[in-house]
């Protein structure tokens, strides 16, 4: 009978002949399947025998793969993996978490807190790729419900520390808008929200007076600064047609070619709206202001809203609203971009350019902007792969 390390391992090896495919193409060997041996000395060490791989890492699923030749036997390369599983306290961690998450399927902020441990500490390792898709075969839930848990649960709880609040949101639906505020604005916002509900608060009402605490920002203005064509014609090589840019004007949506913009100068406020199917999002860079579209880029992409994205924005890697990006896949754009402006002007920023990705493409993303930059892609929930500019 095969023992539960062989299971992990073999999963493992298609993970990786999956993941790895551009590079390794091996022939197929005259049996059906590649030989696995175990060594007397390391019972939880195999050795997989294939024909002509190249050598890998993959720090997502923490195995080593090395590779050398078997005398006479010039086609054949030996891996090595090393697969490193759970320590006792981390199986105990996570056997009690998740019976958290099996008790409390309706208290959502233990929940959230449950999962968010779970991720931070990748306690799905062993038995799962990634983060995605242990919700995904574990509770049958899709990335953006468990981001939705895990955001609640820290909104929550932050609420809760604060001693005006008496009422907490008893659902995620009436947490979730709050996520769009700093998050020092989000217990006044509940507040008037219970307030104006008089007992009976919805997410509508939530979402309403977060609305009206959102920056109101204005485009169509002196200095808006649109993106060159040449960039944009590789973002529809990644997401084909453009169905919404929630940050132009009428003028930047002539090379944009977006199904739908939204500029304040027509009355509608990107920040307040939703932002459905693949968006092309250049913000305004303004200091004070970048970081609420960033908020709102990222809250529309974990409630599933928006399908797929890509956000061309500074490269602040030492902001914290940066951080936000470090989840997608990022390009960061060798030189410095050419941006044009109303009248035709053009100018280049003191700073460099980064495109980030959010969606099910990354390697597509990868392949497209790796010809304008490094990119960093981002292939699960922490795999990473760097594709330098040819």
């Amino acid at each position: 009978m095969r023992s539960a390390v062989m299971d992990v391992f073999v999963r493992t090896v298609n993970a990786a002949s999956r993941k790895f495919s551009k590079w390794v193409t091996p022939r197929p060997m005259s049996s059906s399947s590649p030989s696995v041996t175990t060594t007397e000395k390391r019972p939880n060490r195999y050795e997989l025998s294939y024909c002509e791989p190249s050598w890998v890492h993959d720090p997502s699923t923490h195995a080593s793969f090395t590779s050398m030749v078997i005398p006479q036997t010039a086609n054949y390369l030996t891996w090595s993996i090393e697969l490193t599983s759970l320590t006792v306290p981390e199986r105990t961690s996570l056997a009690a978490l998740e019976e958290t998450i099996e008790r409390g399927f309706e208290t959502f902020v233990e929940v959230g807190q449950a999962l968010m441990v779970i991720h931070e500490n990748k306690l799905y390792r062993e038995g799962f790729e990634n983060f995605n898709d242990y919700c995904k075969e574990r509770w049958g839930w899709t990335r953006q419900h468990a981001h939705r848990l895990m955001s609640a649960a820290e909104t929550v709880s932050k609420l809760k520390a604060n001693p005006a609040v008496e009422e907490l949101p008893k659902n995620e639906r009436q947490a979730r808008p709050l996520k769009k505020l700093h998050p020092d604005d989000r217990a006044e916002a509940w507040l008037e929200a219970v307030e104006e509900s008089e007992g009976h608060v919805t997410q509508d009402k939530v979402a309403e007076v977060v609305a009206r605490k959102l920056p109101t920002v204005g485009m169509d203005g002196p200095a808006d600064w649109y993106t060159p064509e040449k960039y944009i014609d590789l973002v529809r090589k990644v997401l084909g047609d453009i169905d919404l840019d929630p940050a132009s004007c009428s003028e930047a949506n002539t090379k944009v070619n977006a199904h739908v913009y939204y500029s304040v100068a027509q009355g509608r406020n990107g920040l307040h709206e939703p932002w459905p199917g693949r968006v092309y999002l250049n913000p305004p860079y303004g200091r004070k202001v970048i970081q609420e579209w960033i908020r709102k880029a990222m809250a529309e992409f974990d409630r599933g809203t928006t399908e797929e994205m890509i956000i061309c924005i500074n490269n602040a890697t030492d902001t914290q609203w940066f951080a936000e990006l470090w989840d997608g896949s990022l390009c960061f754009v060798q030189g410095r971009i050419k941006f044009w402006g109303p009248h035709n002007k053009t100018d280049s920023p003191a700073h460099g350019t980064v495109f980030a990705y959010f969606g099910a493409h990354p390697e597509r993303f990868a392949e497209v902007f790796s010809k304008i930059g490094c990119v960093i892609a981002h292939a699960g929930n922490s795999d990473r792969e760097i594709h330098f500019k040819r």
